[in-house]
């Protein structure tokens, strides 16, 4: 292990020439091998727990210091308890003293619910702001982390004296203050204005997966699931998985997922931040008629290197966080999955899962071709570089690049004479931003710039047909936004502000047998000015925001007026009542031209509404429900109802007698939602219910009205996490009734030889159900190297759950059931060094 830290210290050194290593040099002796000596020298016996003093180092003292004066040398510098228990026996262990402290913002008032953490002990605000917390060494990083601040390292000694003032910052986002510190489970909170934060990186670990995936993670709140357990099937409040906003660092996210939508292409590790907006949407945002899922990185100035490597059964990852000169940090992290070299069982699952029933698969299983050869990667990078340069002056630069690629050979024989061929299917993303802000004591000024680029394009070989198929979706994203905050008192506080994009998207396609070719090219420009005011009572009971957005849509010459609302009044200390409305307005929505494009896989494609064949989408909401939280549970109930105008047929992935049409309708989703949620100081639990009633109004189709894709009626979900000391297990279930599909009517099938539908959707899949099961356990080996283990168990008891059906027609009717993931475990290896 020495070894490994020499070669880690001696490569920072390089790469950082001003990096100063914390780990002793080599002139240093360990503290085990000093008491070693003192044995020898004294005939005396030291007991001692290695994992407590193995890491320690001295440089060694006179060898004139007595016996006691050793001792005292030793119990000095290292915060170590020396007892004699005999003549000649001593017994050695960690001079635990307790630091205290009050966490306030700049005006003095007290943060409750802060966590604060060094080196494997934690504790938490109270609602005056104080803590306590025990050190074990003589010099300890404390870390205080808040979802509405920003976070914050203090370097202490050991009995600080008075208790210690912490101030923490607002985040220069969005200050919202905190209705309930643990909403679900730890990390999760609800801000009074109904968004939900989640901080990853105190979730930790949940049931089913060895870390927090950033959408996985959202599928524990109340109204939010996806029907066939991917990322990039997302499915808020019923709606399809088109019509959310998905963001990470202000910049519009086209590409949710690796393994074309199996796990989230954006990094955990160093995107640790996402705020959930189901309803009441603050007026700068736009863009979706569902809801809103923001991810952010912390922006947080580290006081020392930070340097982590880890593996699980899917992919490897790095991650850097480094304090640079001036104020300055820079964050560096990268995942690539093995491919095809290391294909673990857990991979091959889950590439089985990703490209079963796809046109990928459906060539291998074609007797005509007698070889195939498949390569698969994935990968991402993310960088993060921002700088304070002076208390008023802040800039941030982020970039994220994705990447998918497919490809596949194909050998056929054909009149004694091989012919190959290869299709491929590639999938990515480029994300970048840059913005500054400007900040007084009363207001601040925020300035940023956007650019986010697509691309999924794939080449289709047909090698029995001898037909060639390509295709590609490319969308161009790039915008500028001004918004101007001010802040009088803790009471008000008024947003005004404006954004402009240009928007391009470009779809191709050319097959040459018969020879075909259509490359279309479509531009829109939105500019959107948007004011809101936020007030709190000077009770503190009652907040109530009001914001209004215009989207003004230049090609169409047509303006959408967007009002927003969100009150929330207590009823008491432990009751208090929300109510949200808003409306909304979409101009890019994903359509299935054919259910074998982009080989089946990746089907969907982008396109901009034009208000000929897909229209502007425009939706209204409205919700209300009270919640009681007392010292030890929360329940939460919250009734709501959206309506959709503008729905293009083509967008809802039809599958049955209507996956050809091309009409526009309406949808309409009314349900409500319900938790009860315990926490205690090991332990937490929840238990949620959502019940949805979703459907469709299509005038032009027969019957014009029906049961919605994503109507699933009834959902429970349970999940139960226990910490101890660095132990964390985490088990979860989830049930809900069968997705809707189309049955057959098998009578008039056989009658005319092809595929006759009943009435839409009027059948329901077997209930799907799903156990899973994770643990983890941290261990510190030394005072700057922090080793991590976990493994999951994905869908325990191995049930076969059918996701979607639907019917082929060869020679006589086929019924195609997609199946989710079986029986999946999956195990972590993880190291730190900071």
């Amino acid at each position: 292990m020495n070894r490994w830290i020499s070669l880690i210290v001696l490569t920072l050194s390089l790469l950082f020439p001003g990096y100063q290593p914390l780990i002793a040099q080599e002139k240093d002796i360990s503290l085990e091998a000093y008491f070693e000596l003192l044995e020898a020298q004294y005939d005396v016996h030291f007991n001692y727990v290695g994992s407590q003093v193995g890491h320690l180092k001295l440089a060694p003292p006179p060898d004139s210091l007595t016996l006691m004066e050793a001792i005292t040398f030793v119990g000095a510098n290292f915060n170590l308890k020396v007892e004699g228990i005999e003549n000649d026996y001593f017994l050695i262990h960690p001079n635990i003293t307790r630091a205290c402290g009050k966490v306030v913002n700049p005006q003095g008032s007290p943060i409750e619910g802060v966590s604060v953490r060094t080196e494997g002990t934690f504790s938490r605000t109270d609602s005056s702001g104080y803590f306590e917390l025990d050190l074990s060494s003589a010099d300890s990083l404390i870390t205080f982390q808040h979802v509405a601040y920003k976070p914050r390292q203090v370097r202490i000694t050991r009995q600080p004296s008075p208790c210690l003032p912490i101030v923490l910052h607002e985040s220069i986002t969005e200050l919202e203050a905190v209705t309930v510190q643990h909403y679900v489970a730890p990390g999760i909170s609800k801000n009074s204005n109904g968004a939900i934060a989640l901080n990853l990186s105190e979730i930790g670990v949940l049931a089913g997966m060895t870390e927090a995936d950033v959408l996985h993670s959202l599928q524990v709140l109340p109204g939010i699931q996806s029907f066939n357990e991917t990322v990039s099937h997302l499915n808020i409040r019923g709606a399809s998985n088109d019509q959310h906003n998905l963001s990470w660092e202000g910049i519009r996210l086209y590409q949710p997922g690796h393994f074309f939508g199996l796990i989230t292409a954006v990094n955990p590790r160093i995107t640790n931040r996402v705020r959930v907006i189901k309803n009441g949407t603050p007026a700068r945002y736009g863009g979706g008629t569902s809801g809103h899922i923001l991810m952010q990185a912390a922006d947080q100035q580290n006081t020392s290197l930070v340097a982590e490597a880890g593996a699980n059964m899917l992919y490897g990852d790095v991650l850097l966080k480094a304090p640079l000169a001036n104020d300055s940090g820079l964050q560096l992290a990268a995942r690539i999955g093995p491919g095809n070299l290391i294909a673990t069982p857990t991979y091959q699952r889950y590439y089985n899962r990703a490209f079963n029933d796809t046109e990928v698969r459906a060539q291998v299983r074609n007797p005509d071709i007698i070889q195939t050869k498949e390569q698969f990667t994935f990968q991402d990078f993310t960088a993060q570089l921002f700088r304070k340069i002076n208390n008023h002056n802040h800039l941030s630069f982020n970039s994220l690049y994705i990447q998918n690629e497919l490809s596949y050979q194909q050998r056929q024989s054909s009149n004694a004479q091989d012919e190959n061929r290869e299709s491929s299917l590639a999938q990515g993303s480029l994300l970048l931003g840059l913005s500054h802000t400007y900040s007084r004591k009363k207001w601040s000024l925020l300035s940023s710039f956007h650019y986010s680029e697509y691309l999924l394009s794939a080449t289709n070989n047909d090698v029995t047909n001898s037909q060639r198929l390509d295709q590609e979706n490319e969308v161009l994203d790039v915008g500028l936004r001004e918004e101007w905050t001010y802040s009088p008192n803790q009471n008000w506080r008024w947003v005004i502000g404006g954004s402009f994009q240009e928007l391009g998207v470009r779809n191709y396609r050319t097959i040459n047998r018969p020879e075909f070719r259509s490359d279309i090219k479509e531009v829109m420009r939105v500019l959107a000015p948007y004011g809101s005011v936020d007030w709190t009572s000077p009770t503190l009971r009652t907040r109530v925001y009001g914001g209004l957005r215009s989207s003004i849509f230049l090609p169409l010459n047509k303006v959408v007026v967007e009002p927003r609302l969100s009150i929330t009044h207590a009823l008491s200390s432990k009751m208090y009542v929300e109510a949200k409305a808003e409306r909304k307005s979409q101009h890019l929505t994903q359509i299935i031209d054919f259910q074998d494009d982009f080989l089946g896989v990746e089907k969907r494609k982008w396109v901009l509404a034009n208000e000929e064949n897909i229209p502007l989408l425009v939706s209204h909401q409205v919700s209300v429900g009270p919640s009681v939280e007392t010292k030890n549970w929360l329940l939460s109930v919250e009734g709501f109802y959206r309506h959709i105008n503008g729905v293009a047929s083509a967008s809802q992935g039809f599958q049955n007698q209507y996956e050809r049409s091309r009409v526009d309708g309406e949808t309409s989703s009314y349900g409500m939602e319900a938790l009860i949620n315990p926490q205690f100081e090991t332990f937490s639990g929840w238990l949620n219910y959502t019940w949805t009633y979703n459907h469709y109004f299509f005038g032009d189709l027969v019957p014009p009205e029906f049961r919605s894709n994503f109507d699933i009626r009834h959902l429970i979900s349970s999940g139960i996490r226990i910490e101890i000391d660095q132990f964390t297990l985490s088990t979860a279930a989830n049930w809900h009734t069968g997705r809707p599909y189309t049955p057959l009517d098998d009578a008039a099938s056989q009658e005319a030889n092809a595929l006759v539908f009943a009435v839409p959707n009027s059948a329901n899949l077997p209930h799907y159900f799903r156990w899973d099961l994770s643990a983890g356990y941290q261990r510190q080996w030394s005072e700057h190297l922090v080793g991590t283990v976990g493994i999951s168990l994905w869908n325990l008891t191995n049930r076969t759950n059918v996701v979607n059906s639907y019917y082929i027609y060869e020679d006589s009717p086929e019924r195609i059931d997609n199946q989710a993931l079986g029986f999946t475990p999956n195990l972590q290896l993880r190291i730190a060094f900071q």
